[in-house]
């Protein structure tokens, strides 16, 4: 230290100086506890929250009038600034509740105007879209099977509309869509023809069974076994007996028969339909070479024995007068057939 050198009254030994900037520090210290920024508040649930004052101060005398008064102030403007925001968070929360069930109001009520004044716009055809056309092959054709025909336009897909009027007996509108397929340059193939000749036979036209039986030999389309049983069925329903027995003879020449029969004297009838069936009884019952007819017993028939109680019933009402058909005692899937006179 220069002694020569004058020193500041409040500065005075070294000692002295570092004394004085403890005190200095240790006050400043509290002042910035007391002038700190207040932290990110939360939504004020009418609780007070501990201020900073109370955590530096926690469990000390407060003997010290001007720090308790600065704290108290302190808690009560931090209690009013919380308590004026979560005033303003309820109100503009009851506003946005306000404005939407306003909106929601209005948005009914714009639906009910569009819907009193103009119909509604859709982006793909309506289920009810198809009935309200003119066009018999439309007017009753599920909305499914429609939509499927105007995406992927081919034979499968226009076969489920066969089946489906073929189902409900509307063989009508089954020649309708086979000329839609025509018109659309899709040629029909050997399960559109069946389920075709089949809805026809349902319906009991045997002329157009025989017409769309014809067509599809033109069209270099093979006829299999299913498409006979179908062509015998419509014939024989519609009583034509000899176009069924020419059918018959098709048939047996390009081997379509559902079974093979060795011998005639015994007659395996399993994969028979039942018009099958009569229309072969018809052909060989009159050279009296048939003695044993197997039907089956009907295990596999949804409402029994169809195939047994069908060929009972035909070969009473015709031929009751030369032969006798009577179940075997044995066996209940075979009928025994015995002739009057031998």
């Amino acid at each position: 230290m220069n002694p020569n050198r004058s020193y500041p009254q409040w500065q005075g030994s070294r000692k002295g100086s570092r004394q004085n900037k403890k005190t200095t520090s240790t006050n400043s210290n509290q002042t910035q506890s007391f002038q700190q920024a207040p932290r990110q508040q939360k939504p004020y649930d009418g609780r007070i929250e501990p201020t900073q004052y109370q955590f530096d101060h926690h469990g000390k005398d407060e003997g010290q009038n001007s720090s308790s008064t600065t704290s108290r102030q302190y808690e009560q403007s931090h209690q009013q600034h919380s308590r004026q925001q979560y005033k303003t968070r309820s109100i503009t929360f009851q506003s946005s509740q306000y404005s939407n069930a306003s909106s929601t109001t209005s948005r009914q009520h714009q639906r009910q105007n569009s819907s009193s004044t103009t119909p509604r716009q859709y982006q793909q055809p309506h289920k009810s879209y198809y009935r309200r056309q003119g066009d018999t092959k439309e007017s009753s054709l599920p909305f499914a099977i429609r939509n499927k025909i105007n995406n992927h336009p081919n034979p499968r897909s226009y076969n489920e509309a066969i089946c489906f009027f073929r189902k409900t007996n509307q063989w009508q509108k089954v020649l309708l869509i086979l000329e839609e397929m025509e018109q659309k340059h899709i040629t029909p193939n050997n399960f559109n023809y069946n389920t075709a000749i089949s809805a026809c036979g349902k319906g009991k036209q045997w002329q157009e069974a025989l017409r769309l039986l014809d067509e599809m030999k033109k069209n270099n389309i093979a006829p299999d076994t299913i498409t006979y049983n179908a062509a015998i069925s419509a014939c024989e329903k519609g009583g034509q007996w000899q176009e069924a027995l020419r059918l018959l003879d098709e048939m047996e020449s390009k081997n379509l028969l559902p079974g093979e029969i060795k011998d005639y004297s015994i007659i395996d009838f399993h994969n028979f339909c039942l018009s099958l069936c009569k229309v072969f009884l018809r052909k060989y019952v009159g050279k009296k070479i048939i003695r044993k007819i197997i039907v089956g017993k009907g295990k596999h028939s949804v409402n029994g024995p169809v195939l047994k109680q069908g060929v009972l019933e035909f070969m009473g009402e015709n031929y009751g007068d030369i032969l006798k058909c009577e179940e075997d005692a044995n066996n209940a899937g075979v009928l025994n057939v015995t002739y009057s006179c031998n």
